[in-house]
């Protein structure tokens, strides 16, 4: 997903005796309920699918994944850097990837969110919000003594030994990661936003509240992957994730600042009960600015479901 400095923002939508107001309000509150009738319908696959991929996270992190297994999708980028932006190593030890590999084993692996159209109505307790820097969206995977760094069409950004598990020549045989991550080039940071497989363990069919809560107490377990060394050249940190709550919201959208120290880009939100899917899904949408004041409006009045949020004009 891509996203821009936040734009001003509209007027306060809690003022319902101002007509400018009240009619911009309108205009971002449509009735259709496309997308919520979609999240309905993925959510009623999930249930239904069984799948195991603990086979195909071996085959991925090995790059002998089966094509056939993804999903068509654009590339998505949290920001929009041009090739020549690209981050070189920071150190010697980190090799320069090879020109002639075939990204395609690897191509369409990550998730990507839907801007947000439905609100949805079970929002405060059923969803968490991720507020996130800029930077590339990237597929990480530590396996094989080595640690790759792959942009979403499956091409190579960076290859470079790390502390994750199977990430380097100090790893334990057999072990692997597979992280969905944002890399930010002026701190030489990934930032996790969420992992598919941890230490060989496959977590694609495991819920987002189980997801979240591993990516951050597993990443805990290894304080040598969070800080730079000649075996790690680049910090591997967890984005923080809240409640959909009225005041925790509200909090994320006065700071243009992440917990991370960093210049808030998007935030996006994920549904508690999916999967992690291929390509787009309405189970984890991104917030445009101008709908933060009227999605605080409609957690304050308890509405949902059948409201449609407008991307602003």
């Amino acid at each position: 997903f891509t996203t821009t400095h936040t734009p001003d923002k509209p007027p306060s939508l809690l003022d319902t005796e101002d007509e400018e107001v009240v009619h911009h309000r309108r205009h971002l509150y449509k009735s259709r309920g496309e997308q919520k009738s979609r999240r309905e319908v993925f959510l009623e696959k999930q249930k239904a699918r069984k799948r195991d991929l603990t086979s195909y996270a071996r085959s991925l992190a090995f790059e002998e994944a089966s094509p056939n297994v993804t999903t068509s999708q654009p590339e998505v980028t949290i920001s929009s850097p041009s090739p020549a932006s690209l981050p070189s190593a920071p150190e010697a030890s980190v090799q320069e990837p090879e020109h002639n590999e075939d990204p395609e084993p690897t191509r369409d692996q990550l998730m990507h969110p839907e801007p947000l159209t439905d609100l949805p109505s079970d929002l405060v307790h059923g969803w968490y919000a991720v507020p996130c820097p800029s930077g590339q969206r990237c597929l990480v995977i530590s396996s094989g003594n080595r640690t790759l760094a792959r942009l979403p069409d499956g091409s190579t950004m960076l290859r470079f030994p790390s502390s994750l598990p199977g990430g380097s020549n100090r790893s334990r045989g057999g072990d692997y990661c597979i992280l969905d991550c944002i890399f930010h080039e002026p701190s030489a940071t990934f930032f996790i936003l969420d992992v598919m497989c941890w230490k060989a363990y496959s977590l694609y069919d495991c819920d987002t509240e189980f997801r979240f809560y591993w990516r951050i107490s597993k990443l805990q377990e290894v304080p040598d992957a969070q800080a730079k060394s000649p075996n790690n050249p680049y910090k591997f940190s967890s984005l923080p994730y809240y409640d959909c709550s009225g005041p925790s919201l509200q909090a994320i959208f006065s700071s243009p600042s992440t917990a991370v120290g960093l210049e808030r880009a998007a935030v996006v939100i994920y549904n508690k009960s999916t999967h992690y899917t291929f390509g787009p899904t309405p189970l984890v949408c991104v917030l445009d600015p101008a709908q933060q004041q009227p999605l605080l409006e409609a957690i304050h009045q308890g509405q949902g479901g059948d409201a449609q949020m407008g991307q602003g004009e």
